[in-house]
């Protein structure tokens, strides 16, 4: 008969991360917000998330019965953390190690899981920076053309004022005609052409 496979479970991480940092699991659930426990935790919630096929709703009844957005919010802390800080993404290392060593699982599949988990939350975080890009190219492109047609209609404005001083002498002529073609120049801006 086959023994069962090893399971990473809620007990088994809060025990693992609360030793690493010199707490104790009662800690790790409390509702303490010091930075001292609050680190742990979010590297707790952020393991569950990743090491185990728990949903975010049964981590947060685990983890003292939190509101869904606190855990929500404790593993957007983390993620951004270990993102943004290599000795925090070196600890978790050691840790998510750890509590695969404890557990009894092949190291190997456990790293693997753990590596596709990460993949997929950069190949996350890649679409969302593409898309805050385009954004951004958007807007710029918007901004771009509005400044063209201000400049235009300035330009009008100038040649309107030339035209005015213009009048009733010989150099009218052409400063009608000039407004005429900075008139045009604007129409073509504002309605999508280029200069």
């Amino acid at each position: 008969m086959n023994a069962p496979e090893p399971e990473i479970t809620v007990k088994l991480v809060t025990e693992v991360v609360s030793d690493y940092f010199g707490l104790t699991p009662r800690e790790i659930v409390s509702f303490r917000r010091s930075q001292d426990v609050a680190w742990p935790r979010h590297v707790t919630v952020g393991l569950l998330a990743r090491l185990t096929s728990y949903s975010m709703p049964r981590i947060a009844r685990a983890l003292g019965g939190r509101d869904l957005t606190t855990i929500l919010n404790s593993r957007r802390r983390f993620e951004e953390r270990i993102g943004t800080d290599p000795d925090a993404a070196r600890q978790v290392d050691e840790i998510a190690k750890a509590v695969v060593e404890h557990a009894g699982v092949a190291a190997t599949d456990a790293a693997l899981a753990f590596t596709e988990s990460e993949i997929e939350q950069r190949t996350h975080e890649l679409a969302q920076l593409d898309n805050a890009v385009e954004v951004a190219e958007r807007r710029f492109a918007s901004i771009r053309r509005s400044f063209e047609i201000i400049a235009a209609a300035r330009s009008v404005a100038r040649a309107r004022t030339a035209v005015i001083v213009a009048e009733h002498t010989p150099g009218q002529g052409a400063a009608r005609r000039e407004l005429d073609r900075r008139l045009d120049e604007l129409m073509r801006i504002a309605e999508g052409g280029h200069v």
